[in-house]
């Protein structure tokens, strides 16, 4: 397990990079109703210094499912040397 902190320190660059791949073509999903649903749910909201953080207009709406689509991205962005799976460690694996 790897620590994503809710930020927009860290959602920023990842919803950049997730609008970027959508638009480009380059991530594209099975049209999956709930990811769209919460896809269309979403809204990203500028902080002051223009950093943007997943938020969505009405209490009833849901956007769970692009919040965990945005942190893989940002987990997928980060450098791979930063953490270690728990499947490329042995020792956990040896009896």
């Amino acid at each position: 397990m790897v620590e994503f902190r809710s930020t927009t320190a860290n959602f920023s660059p990842a919803i950049i990079e997730l609008d970027a791949a959508m638009r480009s073509g380059r991530l594209q999903h099975d049209g999956n109703p709930v990811l769209e649903w919460c896809m269309g749910n979403v809204v990203g909201k500028p902080d002051r210094r223009g950093n943007l953080y997943p938020t969505k207009a009405r209490p009833e709406q849901k956007i769970d499912a692009t919040v965990a689509l945005i942190m893989a991205v940002g987990r997928s962005m980060t450098e791979p040397e930063q953490f270690t799976s728990i499947f490329e460690r042995a020792e956990l694996w040896q009896a």
